[in-house]
Order: C-alpha cells, then structure tokens, then sequence
C-alpha cells in the first residue's frame, strides 16, 4: 500500500509519476501561490541593465519566469554562462538546450562561490528570482566583486490559511523557505511527522521557524525527496 505524503506545492505530471514508481501517494495542498510577472514587465526592467556574462537560478521557478519571458531575446551563446542550484532548478533550462554550470553545495553562497570560479570580478550577473529571496547570494557575489542585478521576474505569496489536508499524511515535503514560513503559521504543527526539504536554505528556514524534525535531500530535487522517503517510510529490514 502506498504512503501517502503531503507536497506543500504542486507537482508536475513527472512528479507525481515518479513519486508513485516510489510507492508515494502525492498528496499536492499547496501553501504558496506564484504570480509571473509579463514579458513586457520583465523585458522593460532589463532594458535597464548591463549586458550580463552570466545569468543565475536558485530555483525552478526562476527558471521557468525566464524561459516564458525573456530566452527568445537572449539564447544560450558562448559570451553568457547560465549558473544554476540543484537539479530541478537546471533542468528546464537544460531541456530548453541551454548549457548550465551547475553548483554541488546548494546554498545561496554555494553558488556565489561557484561562480567565482568561473568568472573574473567586475562581471555583471542577474538573477531571476521572486521578489521575496534570501540574501544570501548577492551579498556573498556582491562581496565577491561582482556587479550583482536581482531580476524580480515573479512574486511568491505565502497562504497559510490553506491549513492542513484533510486526508491523513505521514511526512511533509517543502521545497521552498516561502512555504516553510506559511507551514509554521498554522496552528498545531505535528512535530512527530517527518519533514522533508528539498535543500540546505529550505531546511534552515524550518529550523529557524523550529520545525522539526527535518531531513535534508542528498540531491535537490524531487528524486533525491523521493529516495529519502522511501528510506524513513519503507525502511529496509536489518537481518
């Protein structure tokens, strides 16, 4: 029988095929909702800015805004490197055919550094993102001698008046700190219920709000969620 969990954000058709491979039962009851900015709005604020030499994600959604807005207008060529933050984050934009440099420590700074080692200082870098992020990553570039440009491409608004699911779960995915904060608004937490975050920001929002236990991905991605639920869900027998 399969295990049934709770995705604090919805999942794509793949997804939820891979999660029920894994003997999961998605359960999707989002707590945040996206909101994507135009091309036209998104376009006129990067008319405003510096030529880039590279181009950051920290997350699907960043990945995605750019990819429906403004990819025509600034294909993938030798003179821009795209840089990226765990799988899920590159892999649209890899499917779109785009060559990513991808960061093997998931954190803000993980990736700062990351790009340190590829471009020289004084480069300019924008950043699709929302425009509620961590300020991780452009202070540590920023720091780092490079001209760092946020492009707020979409928002995220936290719904914690969503509550919790009504149908019984036994552990809780989150993939972003956005609805890391909505979950700790809800009355009655479960602490005894398992939480699992897609990376290291994720997991150290939860913490900070005190949510426990948490358990961190070892791949960020909705694989790497899924190979640690079958771990504390499906544990294997000692002989």
């Amino acid at each position: 029988m399969k295990k049934t969990v709770w995705f604090t954000r919805l999942l794509s058709e793949n997804e939820v095929r891979q999660a029920n491979a894994a003997g999961i039962e998605p359960l999707e009851h989002s707590l945040i909702k996206l909101n994507f900015f135009s091309a036209e709005k998104v376009l006129s604020a990067l008319n405003r800015l510096p030529i880039p030499d590279g181009i950051i994600f920290t997350s699907k959604n960043g990945a995605s805004s750019f990819l429906e807005t403004v990819s025509k207008q600034y294909p993938s060529t030798s003179k821009i490197s795209f840089f990226c933050l765990g799988d899920a984050t590159a892999s649209p934009l890899k499917e779109a055919g785009y060559e990513v440099h991808q960061s093997t420590v998931n954190t803000g700074e993980g990736l700062a550094n990351y790009v340190a080692k590829h471009l020289k200082n004084g480069s300019n870098l924008w950043h699709f993102c929302s425009t509620i992020k961590r300020a991780e990553t452009g202070e540590t570039l920023a720091k780092l001698g490079f001209n760092y440009f946020p492009v707020e491409s979409y928002e995220t608004i936290e719904t914690p008046e969503a509550g919790f699911p009504e149908i019984p779960f036994e552990a809780i995915v989150f993939y972003s700190p956005s609805a890391a904060r909505a979950f700790s608004k809800i009355d009655s937490v479960p602490n005894s219920v398992p939480k699992v975050a897609v990376g290291e920001t994720t997991a150290n929002e939860l913490k900070a709000l005190s949510v426990s236990p948490v358990l961190i991905a070892k791949e960020a991605s909705t694989s790497g969620i899924l190979d640690i639920l079958q771990e504390i869900l499906y544990p294997k027998s000692i002989t």
